[in-house]
């Protein structure tokens, strides 16, 4: 049974992931309209993710948690790669097109489903736990919503301050999230 100080803890820990790459978003320029997709979308993977697990229970806890680690990893590292091309090509002053915007598409989805997979795995432990769902998952969904907004804001402040090489730094920060859901 979570407690609220441990729930809130659980919810934080689980955002990180989701600020993270928010901060790199954020880079790239920020709208009412980007923000409110990146927040929406992560938020909701988060809230969605747990009822997920919940219901694959205890068998495959250990085959799913790798494969969906997996995944997530090669989806957040080929965005990584597209922004690491796009951040040297801005660094070298060459003509780029202008970067892909991460909130829309098939982007918004790698994204929002590659950092939300611990919470599957959290759902999963719910399930075997015999937790509580519906409140965890609302924490959850709602803080990563709201760290997402946070890291998005943050992004838009430093690319004020790194200019060019946002894109490149950006890229950086996917690829090392990227290689960690491999190990």
């Amino acid at each position: 049974m979570l407690t609220p100080l441990g729930l809130t803890v659980l919810a934080i820990s689980l955002g990180c992931d989701a600020f993270a790459v928010a901060v790199t978003v954020g880079m790239q320029g920020i709208t009412a309209r980007r923000l409110f997709r990146i927040a929406w979308h992560t938020g909701f993977f988060q809230f969605l993710m747990p009822i997920i697990g919940y219901g694959l229970g205890a068998g495959l806890a250990e085959v799913v948690g790798r494969i969906s680690e997996f995944v997530g990893g090669i989806l957040l590292g080929i965005i990584a790669l597209h922004m690491l091309i796009e951040g040297i090509r801005n660094f070298r002053g060459t003509t780029a097109p202008k970067p892909k915007d991460l909130t829309r598409g098939w982007p918004l989805i790698a994204i929002s489903f590659a950092t939300s997979i611990d919470a599957l795995i959290v759902g999963i432990w719910l399930g075997i736990s015999g937790g509580d769902l519906l409140l965890p998952c609302v924490v959850i969904g709602l803080t990563a919503g709201v760290m997402a907004t946070l890291g998005m804001l943050l992004g838009n402040i430093l690319s004020s301050k790194i200019g060019v090489i946002a894109n490149l730094l950006g890229g950086l920060a996917l690829l090392i999230l990227a290689i960690r859901m491999f190990f």
